[in-house]
């Protein structure tokens, strides 16, 4: 049991020198289905996440003061709001450290994508900070912290494909999965999560994850009846880059092709890192600077 007064190692401290480089992975959303609407607001949903190559990077040094996170890229915030440093000071409360801290990130996740980045940043933070304390936190307390953070920040913890249940902190890994060779286009212009479940008009009962998913997909044709995603319609009405984004893809030989998250980018699946990269080229040959384009593929072991 972690005693949490804020005096209890008010003089430790967890961080002695700068620490790094850490790997926050983005996620793409297989299936996210929307199942249902909670008491408290929220949408209960159904979700088969992965994580990806494409990454960000983190260090954290030892300062004098505050927390601060320190990033150079338009749209991610370096003061208190940014999810990073939420994390290291949830962390220190929770052990009862006061400590200050510089995290550095290197932004290569793509902002308002839809891709979790900023939920990887502060997953990695805390696993970084619970190892450097000689991990006083167990999975449980740890994944509970996590929760209070960001409802995608649990599944960055276990940083493998998961079905995700809940509000997506629910989690139940899977044993087997196929490698993919996936192509990433993100429009110029980023979409409210909160705009886009707000779109939603399903029922309003909650029937939680379902009992009865499989936990191995040996190929990609075992993922296919799975994929699926409730908020593309809402966005892509609104947004018509991403419905022609998903055509292109479709016509330069994707297996698939779906939006991700709230969006707005899109993914389209491969059958090689050729192929993909050859679909990359072309798109990008014809975004005129309106997409950012990546290749990617999922995290396999």
């Amino acid at each position: 049991m972690i005693d949490t007064r804020p005096d209890r190692r008010h003089d430790q401290i967890v961080i002695t020198t700068r620490t790094g480089p850490l790997t926050a992975p983005a996620k793409i959303n297989l299936r996210l289905q929307v199942v249902g609407r909670r008491p408290d607001g929220y949408h209960e949903l159904e979700m088969l996440n992965f994580p990806l190559s494409l990454h960000d990077t983190l260090w954290i040094e030892p300062v004098e003061g505050g927390i601060e996170a320190v990033c150079d890229v338009q749209g991610v915030p370096n003061g208190p709001s940014n999810l990073a440093a939420r994390a290291a000071r949830c962390f220190f409360e929770a052990v009862g450290v006061n400590q200050g801290l510089k995290i550095e990130i290197d932004k290569r996740i793509p902002v308002l994508a839809g891709l979790g980045g900023g939920s990887s940043d502060a997953a990695s933070v805390l696993l970084a900070l619970n190892s450097a304390a000689d991990r006083p936190l167990g999975s449980t307390e740890l994944n509970s912290l996590a929760r209070s953070i960001g409802a995608d920040v649990p599944f960055f913890l276990e940083q493998k494909p998961c079905w995700a249940g809940g509000i997506g902190e629910v989690l139940t890994p899977l044993q087997d999965w196929p490698q993919m060779h996936i192509v990433l286009v993100k429009p110029d212009f980023g979409v409210s999560t909160a705009w886009a479940f707000e779109q939603w008009r399903g029922g309003l009962t909650s029937r939680g994850l379902q009992v009865n998913l499989p936990l191995s997909f040996p190929d990609w044709e075992s993922l296919v009846p799975f994929v699926r995603n409730d908020l593309e319609k809402y966005v892509s009405e609104r947004h018509r880059q991403v419905r022609r984004i998903r055509g292109m893809l479709f016509e330069l030989g994707a297996l698939h092709a779906s939006m991700t998250g709230s969006g707005p980018t899109v993914f389209g699946v491969f059958s090689s890192c050729e192929t993909a990269a050859e679909a990359k080229a072309k798109i990008e040959s014809q975004s005129e600077g309106l997409w950012s384009e990546y290749t990617t593929t999922n995290l396999h072991r």
